[in-house]
């Protein structure tokens, strides 16, 4: 049963920072969290083993964060898991509030998402607005809207409008939400895991985007992930883009697993006709991708005993 939030009532959040290797975002970052107007409970820091500066400058911090260094690097998906089962088991906190170390909340981003908690106290987890640095929607975080005409909620304070997915760029989580329906699947690596849990909790639950909570997300391109434009460096982790889209497909309908064999044949086809390097390799790894997604069948892990 989700706690129902009176507005006088005090809600405590725990922010969720993964970081690998960009101690300058993560400085960024963790200077805005302790800037928000609305104060932050926990500032759970999730190093995915990153070189030796950025577990000086965290362990510098002392008490101002609570410091999670990973033995190796589990990348993206493991970094949240890790985040957080550590709110859900060491805090006591009402909502986990999570986003990537490039991430740069407004500073009363956290302010109107609690605000929003209390308008809907069913909620499962609630959006900020994902802005690119020049102001305009970040593509690839913007949440997915459930209803084609854009169905709102109107309140005098805030405009929440339903969604059924987001990216784990600035997402704030009930914690009755993360008890129900478990832990973020860490097998996926990177890429998909924000969609996949999202949606997981949206079939139990209400969930919002909040125009009002306004973060940066400063990628260095504001487009989306795209094989044939990618560098020959970056094209292995496609696999786990290929794998990872037909697992959500398959937790989905066979309208959706069909829809992917169409993408996918697609890309081939743009991959073999546009100019591009290493055609065979990029459509090597999206067939191993594609294979893997056919057999895998990750378990969804839950906290015990809270």
């Amino acid at each position: 049963m989700v706690k129902k939030l009176s507005n006088e009532e005090k809600v405590q959040v725990s922010a969720v920072v993964v970081t690998y290797n960009r101690l300058a975002f993560l400085k960024e970052c963790i200077a805005a969290l302790l800037q928000q107007t609305e104060k932050v409970a926990h500032i759970i820091v999730v190093d995915n083993h990153s070189a030796q500066e950025t577990q000086d400058y965290l362990t510098s911090l002392g008490t101002k964060i609570d410091y999670l260094r990973l033995e190796q690097n589990i990348g993206g998906a493991g970094g949240f898991y890790s985040g957080i089962k550590y709110f859900a088991k060491k805090t006591q906190d009402d909502f986990v509030w999570v986003m990537d170390d490039d991430t740069i909340p407004a500073p009363d981003a956290l302010k109107q998402l609690v605000a929003a908690a209390k308008i809907v106290p069913e909620v499962g987890f609630l959006a900020s607005n994902p802005k690119w640095i020049d102001g305009s929607p970040a593509v690839m975080n913007v949440p997915m809207v459930a209803h084609p005409n854009w169905t709102n909620r109107l309140d005098a304070q805030q405009q929440l409008i339903a969604i059924k997915q987001a990216s784990f760029v600035s997402i704030m989580i009930n914690r009755s939400a993360v008890l129900k329906v478990g832990l973020p699947i860490q097998q996926f690596f990177i890429w998909g895991d924000d969609t996949e849990y999202t949606e997981r909790i949206k079939r139990q639950f209400e969930a919002y985007l909040v125009p009002n909570s306004i973060v940066v997300h400063k990628m260095k391109q504001n487009q989306n992930v795209d094989i044939i434009q990618d560098t020959p460096n970056r094209v292995g982790r496609y696999y786990y883009a290929y794998r990872n889209r037909l697992y959500n497909a398959r937790q989905r309908s066979n309208k959706e697993v069909l829809r992917y064999w169409i993408q996918l044949v697609t890309m081939i086809v743009k991959v073999l006709v546009k100019p591009n390097s290493g055609k065979f390799k990029k459509i090597g790894v999206m067939l191993h991708g594609m294979w893997s997604g056919l057999w895998f069948k990750p378990q969804v892990e839950f906290v015990q005993g809270q």
